[in-house]
């Protein structure tokens, strides 16, 4: 799909006006945009513009200099035509690919939109962070903690990183047979931590009878060791519990261990469809064994999922694709039913037996004055790197299909290109078998 670039560089006039600013205005058919506005001493520009021709509908491309008191012509044709006045730019027809493509403003996605524009964005790194709670000594309870004739109250701790929240169980403290002095767990709790971390991990002892809280403590994330194998334990560590900043600075101290966990890979997909399977610690991770590369070609045969100007249907459709950390979204293309992006990505493999997501949405959000829509779903298809043959193209289209209370509809159909290329076989074979190997040894020790 070839686009027409215009790149506007610099104007030269001859008589500009003294403290003014002038832009330059380019229109082909019933497309028509300005540049920015510089000032007349200094009108340099280096501004590309990307016009698809499919949606061209003129054979003509009309350039202007406009200033704030009047417009220059230049035309060379007449004598009386202005001399001296020049535009320096560049007029090509191209592929959209390359940073002129990427900087420009493009027509078929609404020009400088950030909502319209494609994008590639990483995943944070997740990692696993271990709260081992072993107990509580020298709890400074107090005398009106619970309620009359409640003589062991019982305690839990509570952690908090961020939105998590997960608490260990019950267990009770007092003078009985039956109850502890000095309250003990020895239970764990998991968290996902995301980098850049949460700055404190909140460590709170809380009495159920009353409902109030015994004391806490904050820890900061980066004071917290990583641990890369089960190899060695990580250390334990005493924290003194803060009741109440003025009145109660003391509250007791908690022993607990902890440590964040990169000997594993978190799961923020199913098991069946996730596309990584790397610890997350790098020191644990070998280099790829081949590069996947998809074309995102364009689609077919549309339903229109909304209404533009109150009488005609439409669809601002977009294509997301999701491999490993790295996700891709494609630009885009305004009110069209057959889209077509052809913009190429590329991803590292490191392990054969993971899927690649791609997925189909109509954009609903990229006008200002419609910010609380949704986007809708159009589809989305699944490809398993384990069923494709090395260094071999494939090209095809595919239904896009969503799931509604009436049953499953057919959105339109999704063209892509795809090539799984592995540059060495060595690599290959031992990553099929490292992973028969693994499932042996799990289900002997099973």
């Amino acid at each position: 799909m070839p686009f027409l670039y215009v790149r506007v560089t610099k104007v030269k006039l001859t008589n500009p006006p003294a403290n003014s600013s002038a832009f330059v205005k380019l229109v082909i058919g019933t497309h028509a945009i300005k540049t920015k506005s510089q000032a007349c001493n200094d009108m340099g520009w280096d501004q590309v513009f990307a016009f698809d021709k499919e949606g061209l509908n003129s054979a003509s491309l009309e350039i202007s200099v406009w200033t704030e008191k009047n417009w220059y012509s230049l035309e060379g044709g007449e004598a009386s035509a202005s001399p001296g006045n020049d535009v320096m730019l560049s007029v090509w027809l191209g592929a959209p690919a390359g940073e002129a493509f990427q900087e420009a403003w493009q027509s078929d996605s609404g020009g400088l939109i950030p909502e319209t524009r494609a994008k590639v964005y990483l995943s944070p790194k997740l990692w696993y962070l271990r709260l081992t709670v072993i107990q509580t000594q020298d709890l400074q309870l107090g005398s009106g903690r619970s309620e009359p004739g409640v003589r062991n109250p019982e305690l839990f701790v509570k952690g908090q990183l961020g939105a998590q929240l997960f608490k260990t169980s019950r267990t009770s403290v007092g003078l009985s047979s039956s109850a502890s002095s000095t309250p003990t767990w020895n239970e764990d709790l998991i968290f996902v931590a995301a980098e850049p971390f949460e700055p404190f991990l909140v460590i709170t002892v809380e009495d159920v009878t009353n409902g109030q809280s015994v004391g806490f403590v904050k820890v900061q994330l980066s004071t917290i060791d990583k641990r890369m194998d089960d190899k060695s334990e990580p250390r334990s560590r005493w924290f003194n519990l803060i009741g109440d900043e003025k009145t109660k600075p003391y509250a007791g101290r908690i022993h607990v261990r902890l440590c964040l966990e990169g000997g594993y890979h978190v799961l923020d997909e199913a098991a069946h469809v996730t596309s990584d399977v790397r610890a997350t610690a790098k020191q644990l991770s070998k280099p790829p064994i081949g590069l996947l590369e998809v074309g995102l070609r364009g689609a077919t045969n549309l339903l229109p999922v909304k209404t533009r100007d109150g009488t005609r249907g439409t669809t601002d459709a977009y294509v997301v694709a999701k491999y490993g950390p790295k996700w891709v979204r494609t630009r885009t293309i305004l009110d069209r039913f057959n889209p077509r992006w052809n913009e190429q990505y590329t991803w590292d493999v490191y392990d054969p037996c993971t899927v690649l997501t791609i997925g189909m949405f109509d954009n609903g959000r990229y006008k200002h004055d419609q910010g609380d829509k949704k986007d809708v779903r159009l589809g989305k298809l699944r490809v398993r790197l384990s069923t494709l043959d090395t260094n071999r193209v494939y090209m095809g289209t595919y239904s896009l299909m969503v799931l509604l209370p009436n049953g499953a509809k057919k959105m339109g159909e999704i063209e892509i290109a795809l090539r799984f290329s592995c540059s060495s076989w060595i690599s290959l074979i031992q990553a099929y078998y490292t992973l028969v190997f693994y499932y042996k040894s799990f289900w002997f020790e099973s």
